[in-house]
């Protein structure tokens, strides 16, 4: 097949209804063509993954915007799913939304059950301080080890030739998160 036929993104998805950046929350990704009646893999990025399964609203990031993508079908395959998009009824056009981000408008989150839970997003960005008021650098993601979630700071390469400070994100370490002020106060 040549490079021409295969359709862009652009004709696949609506361009009506583009959602800010600011508004989405990533929740998966859509990865190869799966046969040939416009399949296609996705990977969820929620956790337990099967909770990609509960938005109905799946949006798809078209650069500098998102726009809405209608799941028809969405099924359970080896590691991840299958999922079949309204409009999407060609293999072309299935690859041609291969490597996009799939997102959800910030407002279809689960409320949290306490002031001490947060949202990955939320966390990234923050400014952190130790309990002296000391500046240790701004949250540039996070890492899940398994024991617990870890705080990604990247830092000035210390003379160890570390670039990045790692935090535990549990009690012992986090004194207290301010989402509203930016800060995370940090016991280190």
């Amino acid at each position: 097949m040549a490079t021409e036929d295969v359709v862009p993104t652009e004709d696949v998805v609506p361009t009506e209804d583009v959602v800010p950046t600011e508004d989405v929350v990533i929740v998966g990704r859509i990865g190869a063509a799966y046969g040939v009646r416009g399949w296609v893999h996705v990977s969820s990025f929620t956790e337990p993954p099967e909770n990609l399964l509960s938005y109905s609203n799946w949006l798809i990031d078209q650069g500098a915007a998102w726009k809405p993508l209608e799941p028809v079908v969405v099924k359970p395959h080896g590691r991840g799913f299958v999922a079949q998009f309204s409009g999407v009824d060609s293999r072309e056009l299935a690859q041609a939304l291969s490597a996009t981000d799939v997102g959800i408008h910030r407002d279809e989150l689960p409320g949290l059950d306490d002031d001490n839970e947060f949202y990955w997003r939320d966390l990234v960005g923050l400014n952190v301080v130790n309990a002296d008021g000391s500046a240790i650098g701004i949250v540039s993601y996070l890492l899940e080890t398994g024991a617990h979630d870890v705080l990604v700071i990247p830092s000035p390469v210390d003379e160890e030739g570390d670039a990045e400070v790692l935090i535990p994100f549990t009690a012992q370490f986090v004194r207290s998160v301010n989402i509203q002020a930016g800060r995370l106060e940090v016991d280190w």
